[in-house]
């Protein structure tokens, strides 16, 4: 063989092992086998540690999520959707209603608002639950964008009868847009006691 194609062998096989090597770390990282980049198990960003499950990370994690019993995006709260959160979180949802549809007169483009006054819609009826997850505190113009969207799938799914007869409500949740802080708390219905609290 000539050099040039030894030294082509070579890097191909160097591309080869490096990727071999990169994806076996990276499936062993993902299992939770091993802790790269010496990143304590301790540490709050990882909720599987014990860190993850203590009473106080439960609660931060409540404060991040919200189907209409408490305001995520407070700059854009006028006093009727404020109203409209405390009748939510009280179970009054006819006054939540004609809250959050004034609330809506005043500031046509908010989404959070919109998703709360579907949510409301619904009350305690029997409903399916999707979370969309957001950037509110690191984003908060891309999180609005990302909740219109959101909102305006929400309503017009609703509006033509739900799923198969059954509405649709939705649970905001703020990931400051890292997966890590709630993605394990809203996989398999975990994030039901949430929605109750």
């Amino acid at each position: 063989m000539s050099q040039k194609n030894e030294t082509a062998v070579l890097v191909l096989s160097l591309l080869i092992t490096i990727g071999l090597a990169g994806a076996g770390i990276w499936w062993l990282t993902s299992r939770g086998g091993i802790n790269v980049g010496g990143l304590s198990p301790q540490n709050p960003t990882f909720p599987n540690s014990p860190t993850g499950n203590s009473p106080q990370s439960e609660q931060a994690i409540g404060q991040r999520l919200s189907a209409g019993q408490k305001l995520l995006l407070p700059q854009q709260a006028t006093t009727t959707k404020q109203a409209a959160v405390q009748a939510i979180a009280s179970g009054n949802y006819n006054a939540a209603i004609s809250d959050l549809q004034a609330s809506l007169n005043t500031n046509r483009n908010d989404p959070e608002a919109l998703i709360y006054l579907n949510n409301a819609r619904i009350g305690d009826r029997k409903s399916y639950t999707i979370a969309a997850a957001v950037p509110i505190g690191s984003d908060i113009n891309g999180a609005q964008e990302i909740l219109r969207g959101v909102a305006q799938a929400q309503n017009e799914i609703n509006q033509s009868g739900g799923i198969s007869g059954t509405p649709l409500k939705v649970l905001v949740a703020n990931d400051d847009n890292n997966p890590e802080i709630i993605a394990n708390k809203l996989e398999g219905g975990r994030f039901c006691q949430y929605l109750l609290e």
